[in-house]
């Protein structure tokens, strides 16, 4: 009741009751309404919608490897634009890109060896880059390659309305139609 901003009813007190009696409710300790700790940009879904939907929105996308990751930010390496109206190097050498605004939540994945990333961002007015999607690079997974291709002749005006027909399609897909 809390968390929707309520106070806990005093009828439901357990100091008004024998400690083995069942009218006694308590409330629920805070460190179980506490929600994960992980950066929304990292704990983004791959699905196809998603992806173009992100893409649209987001001023830089690139495929990146990542020299380094830190508790706010993560340090790229090499990036490669995947945005056609950004064909340049739109993020330099050891670019420092922020998971969030407020630089407070952690992402929880490994930059070992020679792993790749989808990185969407937005540059702020201070120049930082915040990211808004952070995605292994996974070639083996269907819809992130099929997101990545239509990438190429997406236009982002009719975005909602291709969204909309592709999920039509897979549900009658679905049905056996």
């Amino acid at each position: 009741m809390r968390q929707y901003g309520f106070p806990w009813p005093e009828m439901l007190s357990c100091n008004k009751y024998p400690k083995d009696n069942d009218m006694c409710i308590g409330a629920v300790s805070e460190k179980a309404t506490n929600l994960s700790d992980t950066c929304s940009s990292c704990s983004q879904v791959s699905t196809y919608e998603n992806i173009l939907d992100h893409y649209c929105r987001s001023q830089i996308v690139v495929k990146a490897r990542i020299g380094g990751i830190n508790k706010s930010y993560v340090s790229v390496r090499k990036a490669r634009s995947l945005k056609r109206s950004d064909r340049r190097r739109s993020v330099g050498r050891d670019t420092v890109i922020h998971f969030s605004a407020s630089r407070g939540c952690p992402c929880h994945f490994s930059a070992t060896g020679d792993l790749r990333f989808l990185i969407m961002a937005d540059q702020n007015d201070r120049g930082d880059f915040i990211a808004n999607l952070i995605l292994p690079w996974r070639n083996t997974d269907k819809p992130f390659k099929r997101a990545i291709r239509s990438f190429r002749k997406l236009n982002c005006q009719s975005l909602g309305r291709e969204i909309r027909e592709s999920a039509y399609r897979r549900s009658l897909h679905r049905k056996g139609y």
